[in-house]
């Protein structure tokens, strides 16, 4: 719960609540924030869904609620999504698709990121219902952890571009520290990438994305949550 409410912490102060604001305004905030505090009290802790998401970043659907038996969650998680049988787009292979990265980061192509992107679908019907999210004591609704992770993998796009767009990079290497399985899905967490840093010319060697995945030959980030 604590490491849920540190998560947000910096989305929520930037609400400001300070007596400065129009009444109006804090009476808003404050149900913002209300909303949020319920949610999270209704749920079990979790680790960080670095198996997340991506750059599809809807907000869930459905009601977010941990007294729904598992079952009834997912399958109101996945009301309006077209049912998906595999990843589409991505890349062949996984150093193919950190080449790819690199070269949209370089040219500044968010519509080229967002295709590596795992799709809401994507989620939906090929990583969570063999995940760890599935069985205590990770368990976690499907539609809150598909919105935390998006959110951290939106924000952490946005910062590479921001930091890192538009300029050669020099690409070097980039190394995976763990490989792990779950059902017919293989994650690559914890990799680095070697590259020049635009900002000072200096060689830097950093996490620009988060958790890669791959599934029958396809290869697409589960996560953009990075080290910016």
């Amino acid at each position: 719960m604590v490491g849920r409410l540190d998560e947000l912490r910096p989305q929520l102060i930037n609400l400001d609540l300070a007596a400065g604001k129009p009444a109006r305004m804090r009476r808003l905030s404050c149900s913002f924030l209300a909303a949020i505090f319920t949610v999270l009290a209704a749920c079990e802790p979790a680790q960080d869904s670095g198996p997340a998401v991506a750059a599809d970043t809807a907000q869930p659907a459905g009601r977010i609620d941990s007294i729904l038996p598992m079952a009834e969650a997912v399958r109101r998680f996945r009301e309006g999504l077209t049912e998906v049988t595999h990843l589409e787009g991505g890349a062949t292979s996984r150093d193919q698709l950190v080449k790819d990265f690199v070269r949209a980061i370089e040219s500044n192509d968010t519509t080229a990121i967002q295709r590596m992107a795992v799709s809401r679908a994507e989620y939906a019907y090929l990583y969570f219902p063999t995940s760890m999210y599935m069985k205590k004591p990770y368990e976690q609704a499907p539609a809150l952890a598909w919105f935390l992770n998006a959110q951290n993998s939106e924000k952490g796009i946005s910062r590479v571009m921001r930091r890192l767009g538009g300029h050669d990079l020099a690409f070097d290497s980039y190394t995976c520290s763990e490989e792990t399985r779950e059902g017919e899905n293989t994650f690559w967490r914890s990799c680095t990438v070697t590259y020049v840093d635009p900002q000072d010319g200096a060689r830097a060697t950093r996490r620009l994305f988060g958790t890669i995945i791959a599934r029958a030959g396809r290869h697409k980030f589960l996560s953009f949550a990075n080290d910016f």
